[in-house]
């Protein structure tokens, strides 16, 4: 397991993503058209679009890159997972802090506990 990110991140409107190509261009339906959850849309090629349960503030975030598929633990009270292709040799913006992925096929596990009191934790695996 390799962290990639570990600290809070400001918020704004609910929302918090990663832009692996430039800037997110603000279609967030986009985001998740044909997906079943509101929490994570990656349907838009670089980009991966979180909803949180704040509309403006910080929150804690954890993204870590796993060899193996991480045990699910009893403790989230939300866990989502998507399909999300990083473009090879991209150095990705986190809410406005750099963040280096691989340039590969993940499987995000979008995992949260405290949102409907709109203080959470996330983590990404």
């Amino acid at each position: 397991m390799v962290e990639l990110f570990s600290g809070q991140i400001q918020v704004q409107y609910g929302q918090a993503y990663i832009g692996l190509t430039g800037p997110f261009d603000g279609d967030m339906g986009g985001c998740f058209l044909g997906q079943g959850n509101g929490l994570c849309g990656a349907r838009v090629p670089a980009i991966l679009f979180l909803v949180t349960g704040l509309h403006t503030g910080v929150v804690g975030i954890d993204i870590r890159l796993c060899d193996a598929e991480p045990a699910l633990d009893e403790g989230w009270e939300e866990i989502v997972e998507v399909s999300f292709s990083a473009p090879v040799g991209r150095s990705g913006w986190w809410s406005g802090r750099r963040m280096r992925v691989c340039g590969c096929r993940l499987r995000p596990r979008l995992i949260v506990r405290g949102i409907r009191r709109g203080g959470w934790r996330r983590g990404m695996r």
